[in-house]
């Protein structure tokens, strides 16, 4: 389920303040009349790096306990449910989180876009929420329809199907807000509602577990209620939100900018849930199995690309991309450090984690680490475009990314099983890597090279940020105890 403000912290880069009300011109003159307001442009972008970074930081945190959780929570509901049931509730939980992003048409991005250019948070939120919330009434009925297509045998799987799809009516406008948050740049309310679908879930699964209450029922209950109730901390960003306003011309331009995202994030979800897909039906289940291992431990090399693409699709909106080339850098150099450091680590944990019946899932996470490289790339690049008005570059991109996994799967998966199908993935996130950054060259200036190859200066860049967070965390380390010995000297006094 979906959920995501105005909280801006020291140090992050953001627009004047002021509203563009009732403008509704193109990017070109967007930037025009917010130049003539006093509003930051896009040559200003290049300052923006230390905000970015602290706000990458935080999300790279939340990430990182998100994934923690899951690790904890993944082995309980294996022993609880056994292969069968995991397997529904797999299927329920990939439900819940594609119908809605499906039924949003793109417009959660494009309404971060419009807010990180000052446009009202009403107008906004009372076109895009108003219009999905009519959509998520519309699509209801659809969820019988889709639950007997996908699980016409299984009666509890059917059942959930239809559940989430009734509850589309909250999720999507609760999607715009989380949204909204982003173009806001409050990554505290963002980073709550992660927190409290991830900590909310855990809770309950390991309660239910401890009280051997744990069945595919309890467990599907407790994911789609923590989900709703992540949207709470969203609610926050409509409280200054200004007139509620239903702008025709903007829901039009919606439609036309999230048809395009849509179509992007539809070929990297394809990409994304495409190999395990086919796996299914042309290796057996034991492949399968190794290979979603191997995938869940590599996993923690995408926490902090995942963590920059908000704030770089934000930035990016409301700034220009003066500084997409160094972000992309930095981001491939992150990967490839962390890469080299998990690989060994990987080789001891897997088998002691999962049992020596998974140790060929060694191999499968290195080539995944591998791909995770570019893949860090592409979250950076897809969200420097779409914040840019051009979410058709990633698009293209990913379609020919998805073109290259269903040849390569079709051809490699027989042969070689899992580890074909992450040899595939590799291949298919460094295409569409490649053809983001020359694109990116074209759009926003530079060379090639200019978005891969680190240099030296992004090293001091970077140092000098890491400096500045240290000593801000030092200095509130410092303040928070000088406030609680003035509160115990005059508890005693």
């Amino acid at each position: 389920m979906t959920a995501g403000m105005h909280e801006f912290e020291a140090g992050d880069l953001v627009p004047a303040r002021g509203r563009l009300d009732g403008h509704g011109g193109d990017a070109t003159a967007d930037d025009a009349l917010l130049q003539s307001r006093g509003y930051s442009t896009p040559d200003e972008g290049a300052r923006g790096l230390p905000g970015i970074a602290g706000a990458t930081a935080r999300l790279g945190v939340v990430n990182g306990f998100v994934l923690a959780l899951a690790i904890v929570t993944g082995p309980l509901q294996a022993r609880a449910l056994g292969p069968a049931g995991r397997g529904q509730l797999a299927a329920i939980t990939l439900v819940a989180s594609i119908a809605p992003w499906l039924a949003a048409l793109g417009l959660g991005v494009f309404s971060a876009r419009e807010v990180a250019r000052s446009r009202p948070v009403g107008e906004v939120f009372a076109t895009l929420g108003g219009f999905l919330l009519l959509v998520g009434f519309c699509l209801a009925p659809l969820g019988f329809l889709v639950a007997h297509v996908l699980a016409a045998n299984k009666p509890t799987v059917r059942a959930f199907i239809v559940i989430v799809f009734f509850l589309l009516p909250l999720s999507l406008p609760a999607g715009v807000l989380s949204y909204v948050a982003v173009g806001l740049q409050s990554w505290k309310r963002v980073n709550r509602a992660r927190l409290i679908a991830a900590g909310g879930t855990a809770l309950a699964l390991t309660s239910l577990y401890v009280a051997r209450a744990l069945t595919v029922q309890s467990a599907a209950v407790a994911i789609l209620a923590s989900g709703l109730l992540a949207a709470i901390p969203t609610i926050g960003v409509l409280r200054d939100a200004g007139p509620w306003r239903f702008r025709p011309f903007l829901l039009r331009r919606g439609l036309r900018f999230g048809a395009q995202a849509w179509l992007a994030d539809l070929a990297g979800l394809s990409n994304a849930r495409l190999d395990q897909l086919l796996m299914i039906s042309l290796v057996p289940s034991r492949e399968l199995g190794i290979y979603a291992v191997g995938v869940s431990a590599s996993a923690l090399s995408g926490v902090v690309p995942a963590a920059l693409g908000l704030p770089v699709l934000r930035q990016t909106a409301a700034e220009g991309g003066a500084a997409v080339a160094r972000q992309v850098r930095l981001i491939i150099a992150t990967g490839l450090v962390l890469g080299v450091a998990a690989a060994p680590a990987l080789a001891v944990v897997i088998p002691l984690a999962f049992g020596q019946r998974f140790s060929a899932s060694v191999p499968i996470s290195w080539i995944l680490l591998v791909g995770a490289v570019p893949l860090g790339g592409v979250a950076v690049l897809s969200a420097a475009f779409t914040g840019h008005g051009a979410p058709g570059i990633p698009a293209a991109a990913e379609a020919v990314a998805v073109v290259v996994t269903v040849v390569g799967l079709l051809v490699l998966l027989p042969i070689l099983g899992a580890v074909g199908a992450a040899l595939v993935s590799a291949t298919a996130y460094s295409t569409n890597c490649g053809i983001q950054c020359v694109m990116a060259r074209r759009r926003f200036g530079g060379q090639v090279t200019d978005y891969i190859v680190p240099r030296r200066a992004d090293v001091v860049v970077v140092w000098r940020s890491v400096l500045t967070r240290a000593r801000r965390a030092h200095r509130d380390t410092l303040a928070r105890k000088a406030r609680w010995s003035r509160r115990r000297r005059e508890r005693v006094s």
